[in-house]
């Protein structure tokens, strides 16, 4: 299994006291406030390219991507670097371009816990023979070194009839990578297709039973109107 290496990543301090206005002057330049923080060490406020940010989970092909933070500071003796994960990554509501992100520090001797997305390929006989593919589980939590971390786990569904599935034990494990989603978790499932002439057939038949009634009952008042 190739390892995971760092995509370099360029910060600058960030005071974290910064007006709104600032924030939003310093997004259109495509310059995004982020928070660095876990390890036991204090949180630190810092600037980041969002275009070079793109550019990196671009090219991890996750958002699981390793970065070592190169920051830089006003200071001359305030340069430093972090070795952090993205933990979340909050995007504009109309542009969907970030607008902030959360950096967790991360240790390369020591085990992290991260989300996996799962992605299907293939083409399912299940469902070409009517069946529902369902993708329960969009992503599973497993636990590793941070540079053993798997971009995805893919799965091929060419062959999954209906009534199969694919729990979270089938997914294949990587070398030092540890599952701790539950093992009976259904992540993939192909089911049945649901019986839709039941409710028709049903309202038809609800519909027989009380057409007669209304008839009638029209008749008889049209009857009464007729003698008087």
């Amino acid at each position: 299994m190739s390892m995971k290496q760092e995509i370099e990543l360029n910060a600058r301090i960030k005071d974290p006291k910064v007006s709104k206005g600032v924030i939003n002057a310093q997004r259109e330049k495509s310059v995004i406030p982020a928070t660095i923080y876990g390890a036991g060490k204090k949180p630190l406020s810092v600037w980041v390219s969002s275009k070079e940010l793109v550019k990196a989970l671009h090219k991890a092909h996750s958002e699981n991507v390793l970065l070592r933070l190169k920051i830089a500071s006003e200071a001359k003796d305030g340069a430093q670097e972090e070795t952090v994960l993205l933990k979340e990554l909050q995007r504009d509501i109309l542009t969907s371009y970030p607008a902030h992100v959360d950096f967790m520090r991360v240790s390369l001797t020591q085990t992290v816990e991260v989300n996996v997305p799962v992605h299907v390929h293939g083409d399912c006989s299940g469902v070409k023979k009517g069946g529902i593919l369902e993708h329960v589980m969009r992503e599973v939590r497993v636990s590793c070194l941070a540079r053993a971390i798997p971009e995805s786990f893919k799965i091929d569904i060419t062959d999954l009839d209906i009534g199969n599935s694919i729990h979270a034990k089938d997914l294949p494990l990587p070398e030092g990578v540890k599952l701790l989603t539950g093992v009976d978790h259904v992540v993939i499932n192909v089911v049945a297709p649901r019986a839709e002439e039941e409710a028709p057939a049903a309202a038809v038949a609800e519909g027989a039973a009380t057409t007669p009634e209304v008839i009638t009952k029209g008749k008889k008042e049209e009857e009464g109107v007729a003698g008087q």
